[in-house]
């Protein structure tokens, strides 16, 4: 009885953790991804220079 709630403790506490850590990477990585995103998406307009590539970045931007 003692090792089934001292496993069930462990496995929760796994559990705790696993969501609080994917938590933070998820909100990390959608605030990374998103600037990295825009970055790229500025020196593709900035290289190539054209109209449309721009209105593109932009129509990206507004709809995230």
């Amino acid at each position: 009885m003692q090792e089934g709630t001292v496993f069930q403790i462990v496995c929760i506490v796994l559990f705790l953790s696993f969501v609080t850590f994917y938590y933070f990477f998820t909100m990390f990585g959608i605030i990374h991804g998103t600037s990295y995103r825009f970055r790229n998406k500025l020196q593709l307009c900035q290289q190539t220079g054209k109209s449309n590539s721009s209105f593109f970045a932009i129509s990206t931007i507004s709809s995230h």
